[in-house]
């Protein structure tokens, strides 16, 4: 991304903050965070990152709502912004904290597995063996 684009995408992303919340609001969606924008080059396609939280509807039915709101927010956009025309907004569930949820209860999984069958977990190193080794690696240099 050049710089101009991730300056537009941080205007934008301030611009649409409290009109989201807002409309969060409204729809029973909990609380809404923009994580991340991402402009095209031409800066006519802004693709908006949200985390929601405590929703009571699901995420695609907000999306769906969201997506129907998309020409109202485009406006307060354009209003608050000085861009020659406003981006296009296309809104997306940023899942990346559940893929690292994911992640982290996978490898908590192998460690538990791991200290089931007698072995080490992988956090835990041996530093004595270590230890060891550089000292026999430094003695035959020494002896060389």
């Amino acid at each position: 991304m050049s710089i101009r684009t991730e300056k537009v995408a941080s205007v934008l992303q301030q611009a649409l903050a409290m009109p989201l919340q807002s409309f969060a609001k409204e729809v029973g969606a909990g609380f809404v965070t923009i994580t991340n924008v991402q402009m095209s080059a031409d800066i006519q396609i802004a693709k908006v990152y949200l985390s929601v939280f405590q929703s009571k509807i699901s995420n695609e039915k907000f999306l769906q709502k969201l997506a129907e709101e998309q020409p109202r927010l485009r406006h307060d956009v354009a209003s608050q912004i000085q861009l020659r025309y406003a981006p296009e907004l296309r809104f997306f569930i940023d899942d990346t904290l559940n893929q690292l949820d994911r992640i982290q209860y996978l490898l908590d999984k192998e460690k538990e597995k791991s200290q089931a069958l007698g072995g080490k977990a992988y956090d835990e190193t041996d530093e004595s063996d270590a230890d060891d080794a550089d000292a026999e690696d430094s003695e035959e240099k020494e002896t060389k």
